[in-house]
């Protein structure tokens, strides 16, 4: 999650694979580990999933929590650091 360009990722409860790492590594943005809950992700800019099969994606909405996306400044970002990296 992002929120005021600061990421925000699980505590606990996910995979932290090759993909998460390199993005975490290469950000320069001030990164939280805590227990997400909805209203975290209700008051979110950005939603991103990250993982190696697409890279990262950007969540555009989840109806069932009534979220939109507002920012895609991260996405952004993350995303043309990873094309440039394995375009290597």
């Amino acid at each position: 999650c992002v929120k005021k360009n600061d990421i925000f990722i699980p505590k606990s409860g996910y995979y932290s694979g090759i993909t998460l790492n390199f993005f975490l590594k290469y950000s320069k943005r001030k990164i939280f580990k805590k227990y997400l809950t909805k209203i975290h992700l209700q008051n979110s800019d950005e939603i991103l999933l990250v993982g190696s099969g697409k890279g990262i994606v950007a969540v555009d909405s989840i109806p069932q929590i009534d979220w939109h996306k507002k920012s895609n400044t991260v996405f952004n970002e993350f995303h043309r650091i990873y094309k440039s990296y394995i375009s290597k």
